[in-house]
């Protein structure tokens, strides 16, 4: 718990075999965005990643936290965009997510 503070977007994803849905909260347990669907696809991650950045800098939130079940191919997406997220200045600009990382798609 100590990694949720007042400047942190909490992302919790529901995970399926094509399409997953998530939600964006703050510390408070607030919704932020009503909770959306996403593709298990590379434009899906893309998609995903763009609303939690967009929200992410709409709420001036410097910490992302996504809470995902056990499902690696949407982890190492995400853990891949976010990677490249760090490399951008702007929390508003999305970092692209490599080809052939991830979901495979």
């Amino acid at each position: 718990l100590a990694m949720i503070t007042p400047e942190t977007l909490i992302v919790g994803v529901d995970v399926a075999k094509r399409t997953h849905y998530a939600q964006m909260i703050n510390f408070r347990g607030e919704g932020l965005h009503k909770p959306f669907p996403f593709q298990n696809t590379r434009s899906g991650i893309d998609d995903l990643v763009l609303k939690i950045r967009t929200i992410q800098f709409k709420n001036g939130l410097s910490n992302v936290l996504v809470a995902i079940g056990a499902y690696r191919p949407l982890l190492a997406s995400l853990s891949l965009c976010f990677k490249n997220a760090r490399d951008y200045g702007s929390p508003g600009q999305p970092a692209p997510c490599q080809k052939g990382q991830g979901t495979g798609r």
